[in-house]
């Protein structure tokens, strides 16, 4: 499969995903309610940030499972075994002590009342890291260019134990409960996916070959740039929900994450749209073609700034009877009392998305996207401050830190692109620059029942 075709199938995905998890939203109101839908939505969103335990696992594995199909390099299934035990390891031990102080923790972001909450966070964390382990695992589909696969399973493991949870809740109507039938069935998912994958793996094991010591430094050390941009966009709407369940309590997050998923199912599939992007810029990065990139950069930073604007104006016209259709009147009506406002907010996320995929392809590019990305997240922090007394004051606040964001991409973006030598983070001899791996948007979604 070439990459235009992977890049269109991997679009077509991430749109299905989306737009199943804005139809399944009713149906979690309806048998959560809003203040446990929002205590399960905190949940995990504390439990993504343990996705710094990723530490570029992912994006490397990808590179050395391209080496092994290509000059049989046996390094990849000892990194692997390295990468997916320590994830469980680390992302076990800080589950366990998450799980056995919640109760000292959880009056603060106004988890008390759900039922077994040590269970609930235990459950929340072994989703997370389960979910952590099968990125790794599907770095081969990613390197194979195998994106039906890919992203079959994240479906899977994002709606199975979904599912899972609600069919549980409405009989042991107990939060806590109900996410460990949901982390059994993630455990299903990940179990399944690891086996075929071993299955299939299994004729490119050459023991004779197998390199004594796999080099983790080297392993990690062209793959934490990945690791840290992905990391810092993926954390914003958690930092935002822990801000609001930790300020205002449950059913305030509950109506932020309702918000929220109807704002970026439409903003996922205009971001769908730059998939191939990055593809394209890691081949004019190669060619070292400055010009190339520039022209690059302007076109798409040009459509994303339009898709914006399209984004924008459609869902002001059409966010009133699409919430009261989406989960009634009354409902759709305090969600709006969000969603209005946080539409400024996901439309400031919109104009650099293109750029984003540019400066993705290169070292320098990189530490633009995590600078405007640690900036955004710092200003958001700001909520914490008794001085945002309402969810409005927050969800404007993280307004003005995603229009920081936005500013400083463009600004050092084009700066990086205009002044800067494009060049590749990897050398060739260590397999190039990886044509296929999307940074952002694979790690921009979030981890677990989301």
């Amino acid at each position: 499969m070439n990459v235009r075709s992977a890049g269109v199938i991997n679009a077509g995905f991430k749109v299905l995903g989306a737009g199943l998890n804005f139809l399944l939203v009713p149906l979690y109101i309806g048998v959560y309610g809003l203040r446990v839908y929002g205590a399960l939505s905190l949940l995990l969103s504390l439990s993504q940030y343990m996705s710094f335990l990723d530490l570029g696992f992912s994006a490397a594995l990808v590179r050395e499972s391209v080496r092994v199909r290509t000059v049989g390099d046996q390094r990849y299934f000892r990194l692997k075994r390295i990468a997916i035990g320590l994830l469980l390891g680390g992302g076990g031990a800080v589950t366990a002590i998450a799980a056995l102080t919640s109760a000292r923790w959880g009056p603060a972001v106004h988890l008390d009342h759900v039922d077994q909450l040590w269970l609930g966070v235990a459950s929340a964390g072994v989703i997370t890291v389960l979910t952590l382990a099968s990125s790794c695992l599907s770095s081969a589909f990613v390197a194979t260019l195998r994106f039906g696969h890919l992203n079959a399973y994240n479906l899977l493991r994002n709606l199975v134990p979904q599912l899972a949870c609600v069919a549980a809740y409405t009989k042991l109507r107990g939060l806590g409960p109900a996410l460990a039938v949901g982390a059994m069935a993630q455990c299903g998912v990940v179990g399944l996916q690891a086996l075929l994958l071993a299955r299939e793996e299994r004729s490119l094991v050459r023991p004779a070959l197998a390199s004594r010591a796999a080099p983790l430094a080297a392993f990690l050390k062209d793959s934490f740039g990945f690791s840290a941009q992905t990391l810092v966009s993926s954390l914003t709407m958690p930092l935002l929900q822990t801000v609001v369940g930790a300020r205002f309590g449950s059913q305030a997050n509950g109506i932020v994450d309702a918000s929220r998923r109807v704002l970026f199912a439409a903003r996922g599939v205009l971001e769908a749209v730059f998939v191939p992007v990055f593809a394209h810029t890691t081949r004019l990065v190669e060619a070292a073609d400055r010009g190339g990139l520039r022209r690059l950069a302007a076109r798409v930073t040009a459509a994303s700034a339009t898709g914006a604007l399209v984004l924008y104006g459609v869902l002001a016209i059409t966010l009133t009877p699409l919430l009261a259709a989406w989960v009634g009147t009354e409902t759709g009506a305090r969600l709006e009392e969000v969603a209005g406002p946080l539409l400024v907010g996901v439309t400031f996320t919109c104009p650099h998305i293109g750029l984003y995929y540019v400066l993705a392809a290169m070292s320098a590019g990189r530490v633009v996207n995590i600078v405007a990305g640690l900036l955004s997240l710092l200003i958001l922090a700001l909520g914490f401050l008794p001085a945002f007394q309402s969810v409005r004051d927050v969800v404007l606040l993280y307004n003005a830190a995603m229009l920081a964001g936005a500013i400083v991409t463009l600004a050092l973006g084009f700066w990086c692109l205009v002044w800067l030598r494009p060049a590749p983070a990897l050398s060739a001899g260590a397999g190039g620059a990886d044509p296929i791996e999307t940074p952002g948007v694979a790690a921009s979604g979030s981890a677990g029942l989301q």
